[in-house]
């Protein structure tokens, strides 16, 4: 089976979320053995290279364009010569796309805070979700909750959508600027904003010390985001700053 990948995020030196994503399906899909069986297109605007090790059944397959580069350079590519799946790991198919496709929805986000979007990204996020929750072939969710949240928002097909929870990398090697702490501690690391939900992860952890009094500290680790100043507001109003 000839499989291809939208992998324009696995091409970046500096990965967020969904390029971390991407590269580490890629780089894992590339250990399996039953991928000897299929060959591999990674679809990529950039000339960027890449670290991983990957398999002759792998090729990389450069499609310049200077602007919408999904909707526009890899549905001429589709249109063409389209392989017999495409896997998309973001919430957006092309305009034309293959018969057999998969794509990945991480959450929606937008549905719960769209005060925190503009107009024409808002329209973006929930017009993009709507087109794969009526035409995506399989779709995956990473976790139950976006799963519900995609039948509550969009009426989404249940049998359709599979759960697969993000995966955890138990080799990363962890440098830290500062010693690690020497006490029991829970560790959330990502955006510190409302749309991350993290103003509940401290709710829920205050209601941990004072009723059931455990000895953890909360770390949040991550940039600043929407609703900071909510969050922070939470922090500073309890006895567990």
């Amino acid at each position: 089976m000839n499989i291809g990948i939208h992998a324009k995020g696995a091409f970046k030196k500096e990965r967020t979320g969904v390029e971390e994503y991407v590269y580490q399906l890629i780089k894992h899909f590339a250990m399996l053995d039953e991928s000897a069986d299929h060959k591999f297109k990674l679809y990529t605007p950039t000339n960027s290279e890449t670290d991983l090790y990957l398999p002759p059944n792998f090729k990389t397959e450069k499609l310049f364009s200077p602007f919408f580069w999904t909707k526009a350079r890899l549905s001429l590519k589709m249109i063409f010569n389209s392989p017999d799946v495409l896997f998309m790991p973001a919430n957006f198919l092309p305009v034309f796309y293959p018969k057999k496709n998969v794509v990945t929805i991480h959450g929606v986000e937008f549905e719960y805070f769209p005060e925190a979007y503009s107009a024409p990204m808002l329209k973006h996020l929930k017009t993009g979700t709507k087109k794969i929750v009526e035409e995506a072939t399989k779709i995956i969710a990473v976790s139950h909750a976006t799963k519900n949240d995609l039948i509550r928002f969009y009426n989404a097909d249940p049998k359709k959508i599979t759960v697969i929870h993000h995966g955890v990398n138990s080799q990363i090697a962890y440098h830290h600027r500062y010693p690690p702490l020497d006490e029991k501690y829970i560790l959330y690391v990502g955006r510190l904003e409302k749309r991350k939900n993290v103003h509940n992860i401290v709710k829920a952890f205050i209601i941990l010390k004072e009723k059931f009094k455990i000895p953890h500290k909360l770390v949040l680790v991550g940039s600043r985001g929407y609703g900071f100043t909510e969050i922070n507001n939470e922090i500073e109003s309890t006895g567990h700053k």
